[in-house]
């Protein structure tokens, strides 16, 4: 392709560079706001999963390709506003009213202000396969123990996803390992589209989060457009793929501040914690029948499919309340949880 301003061959055909730079600005808008080093970065994920031979050092763009670039797409290095607002602390008050001031922009721009159920949560948690949350009646004064299974904690990563309106999406559950087998999954019926994947250390990463939402995610979300996502911005949540599949299905991820998901994830606030209380209980009722086993692989899909399947819809929908999301309210988060010297010097 022929540069327009130096004559000179571009490494990328000009349909994917405006690929790139849609997602860029996306993500900009998502309140993503990648930085040069994070650009480059994705380019060369770009360039390895399309397979596109580049002259690139170790298959990284350049800052002269870099400058090339942003000036063939209108892009500039600039600083964010939230930078200038955020202090050190993530209780900062600035951050968090400079989150609710997006959501609500972001909310009226799509007119989902009075739609919970276009409105969707996706948070990830680990469970143990050993109960410890369960308080036993004993004699006072006297200490207590409980016979477990195993000797350690042992924890398997799933991933939930619930709507505004209280629905709730097919869980996904990550084993620790290189395969999974079918005799480790559940019976569709107790809830159906259940999703399983397994990786090395049993954590999420970008392949099985893609999977995820391109399989289980956007099939849950229905036909109606336009939805907005809330969740937190981990690496594994993020990729191009990630983003052009929004944009093609006219969905928008919206990101949470960081390290402050426990004052405004809906599912931090009120989901979890009862699903996994009821976790525990029933670990502990299953434990007692089957003293020394370890909970079988297939056992911990049953469980979860069966509490999820439970779970009070009223919990799901307090869960969004409690975050100030529906209906929108941007004083949700009490004065006593914000950085204390932040508030001295005023708060927005």
């Amino acid at each position: 392709m022929k540069n327009a301003n130096k004559g000179r061959l571009t490494v990328l055909t000009q349909e994917q560079e405006e690929e790139l730079a849609a997602g860029i600005t996306t993500l900009e808008k998502w309140g993503f706001g990648l930085s040069k080093k994070e650009v480059l970065q994705m380019v060369a994920d770009f360039v390895k999963e399309n397979e596109i031979k580049t002259p690139f050092k170790e298959g990284v763009p350049g800052t002269d390709w870099f400058i090339s670039f942003k000036n063939r797409h209108a892009l500039s290095i600039k600083i964010p506003q939230s930078v200038e607002y955020a202090r050190k602390k993530a209780t900062d008050p600035f951050l968090i009213y400079g989150y609710f001031s997006l959501l609500k922009e972001t909310l009226s721009e799509l007119q989902l202000l009075n739609r919970p159920s276009q409105i969707w949560n996706l948070d990830e948690s680990s469970f143990c396969i050993d109960p410890s949350k369960t308080k036993v009646v004993g004699k006072r004064g006297k200490p207590c123990s409980r016979i477990t299974s195993t000797p350690g904690r042992e924890n398997t990563t799933v991933c939930l996803l619930a709507s505004a309106s209280g629905e709730k999406g097919p869980p996904l559950i990550i084993f620790k390992g290189a395969n999974i087998w079918d005799q480790w999954q559940t019976s569709d019926e107790i809830f159906p589209g259940m999703s399983y994947a397994a990786s090395k250390k049993g954590w999420m990463d970008s392949t099985i989060f893609l999977n995820y939402f391109k399989n289980t995610v956007i099939p849950a979300l229905g036909e109606e457009r336009p939805v907005l996502i809330i969740y937190d911005g981990h690496s594994t949540h993020m990729t191009t793929s990630i983003i052009e599949l929004a944009r093609e299905q006219n969905i928008t991820i919206l990101k949470l501040p960081a390290h402050i998901t426990h004052l405004l994830q809906p599912l931090d606030l009120a989901v979890f914690k009862a699903v996994k209380t009821a976790w525990d209980q029933r670990l502990v009722k299953w434990q007692r029948h089957n003293v020394g086993r370890k909970l079988p692989k297939n056992m911990f899909s049953q469980f979860i499919a069966e509490i999820w399947r439970d779970a009070s819809t009223a919990i799901l929908i307090n869960g969004f309340k409690k975050a100030g999301i529906v209906p929108f309210n941007d004083q949700v988060v009490a004065r006593e949880k914000f950085d204390v010297d932040a508030l001295k010097d005023g708060t927005p």
